[in-house]
């Protein structure tokens, strides 16, 4: 004859399915939400105003230099330009047709720096004042752009 389960185990068992019920459904959302570029970011000046690399502020790294996003809004692609008191550059910039991701084509020859922001972007945050860009590549970069 089975021995029956006492009271104690019962409602061991239940609560312990209970716990796993709750931690087992909540999860981290970590993905970002894209959104349209805002048109304000074309055709004004830029300055690098937060800059994570995997973690470490880099910021500093583009304290002085201005970029310039060539529009208009409509266009997919268009020049960059990026200077400080000193030397001034030109490369490139496109976007995809849903205007959430922006890549970014800079010479490195003159500002090594720029090889951080060469690459696809997604955008998560646009606004009149402010642009804020995640890396797609897998890396936790993120880069503040403001209006000057």
């Amino acid at each position: 004859m089975k021995k029956p389960k006492s009271i104690a185990g019962l409602i061991a068992s239940i609560l312990f399915s209970g716990v796993l019920l709750i931690t087992g459904c909540s999860k981290k959302d970590n993905t970002l939400n894209p959104m349209p570029a805002n048109p304000n970011i074309f055709d004004h000046d830029l300055l690098v105003s937060s800059a994570n690399d995997n973690g470490i502020d880099i910021t500093g790294n583009f304290t002085g230099i201005t970029f310039h996003i060539e529009g208009p809004y409509s266009a997919l692609s268009g020049n960059a330009n990026a200077w400080n008191s000193f030397l001034a550059v030109s490369g490139t910039w496109s976007i995809n047709t849903a205007y959430d991701k922006i890549t970014f084509n800079l010479p490195v020859t003159i500002f090594a720096q720029f090889a951080y922001i060469n690459k696809q972007w997604l955008i998560t945050k646009s606004n009149s004042t402010t642009i804020v860009l995640n890396a797609t590549n897998g890396e936790s970069d993120e880069l503040h752009f403001t209006i000057k």
